[in-house]
C-alpha cells in the first residue's frame, strides 16, 4: 500500500489520531522547514510524523551528525515508517509526545533545537495538551523553535503563548486542507531581580 492510501486508511479509521485526509504537500513542507537553520540542529523531534512526508525532508537537509527523534502513537505509521526509512539519524518511539521527557532522558539527549508538530491539538484534551506544550518547552534549549502545522485550530495560539514568546504564525493554502504554521520561540527565563 502506498504512502497516501495508508494515510487515507487510517485516517478513516481513526480521524481523531489523524486528523487530515492527505499527507502534507511539498507546499507545506517547505513553508515548515524553512524556519530551520539546519546547520545549527543537532537534535531534532518530530510529533506524529504519519507516514513521513516531513520526515524525509528533515533528514534529507539534517547534518550527518544530527538526531531525529520521531513520536507517533499510531502503530500502522510506525511500521511504514520503520520499514520505508533506513536512516541511522532516525529515532523512531511508538508513543505520545507527552512522553518527551522520559524518552530524551533514555535516549541521553539533554535539549532539542527544534521541535515540530503536526498532531490534532483541535483534538487532545486541554490537560494533555497543556502537558505536552509544558514538556515541549521544557525540552528545547534556550533558543530553541517550537513549530507547528494544523488543519482547522487556528485557536492555537492562545495555547501556545502561554508557554512560548514570540509566537508568529501563516497560512499555507497550498495544502489540503489549507494549514496554520505557528513558529514559537522558547520563552527566557528572566533571573529574579530583573523580574
Amino acid at each position: 500500500m502506498n504512502q497516501k492510501m495508508i494515510f487515507l486508511s487510517n485516517f478513516l479509521k481513526s480521524p481523531a489520531q489523524v486528523a487530515a485526509v492527505a499527507p502534507s504537500s511539498k507546499y507545506a513542507i517547505k513553508s515548515i522547514l524553512k524556519n530551520i537553520d539546519f546547520g545549527k540542529a543537532k537534535t531534532i523531534v518530530e510529533y506524529g510524523p504519519g507516514t513521513g512526508p516531513v520526515t524525509k525532508d528533515l533528514l534529507w537537509q539534517m547534518e550527518d551528525d544530527a538526531t531525529l527523534i520521531c513520536f507517533e502513537p499510531n502503530e500502522n505509521f510506525c511500521s511504514f515508517l520503520g520499514k520505508s526509512i533506513n536512516d541511522s539519524r532516525l529515532k523512531l518511539i511508538n508513543d505520545s509526545a507527552e512522553n518527551i521527557d522520559f524518552h530524551l532522558n533514555r535516549l541521553d539527549i539533554n535539549k532539542a533545537d527544534y521541535i515540530l508538530s503536526g498532531i490534532p491539538f483541535s483534538l487532545i484534551k486541554k490537560e494533555a495538551k497543556m502537558s505536552i506544550l509544558g514538556k515541549t518547552s521544557d525540552a528545547l534549549n534556550e533558543n530553541g523553535k517550537f513549530i507547528v502545522y494544523q488543519q482547522y485550530n487556528w485557536h492555537m495560539e492562545k495555547y501556545l503563548k502561554e508557554y512560548f514568546s514570540n509566537v508568529s504564525k501563516h497560512m499555507e493554502f497550498r495544502n489540503l486542507p489549507p494549514t496554520f504554521i505557528f513558529v514559537c520561540q522558547k520563552m527566557k527565563i528572566l533571573p529574579a531581580e530583573n523580574r
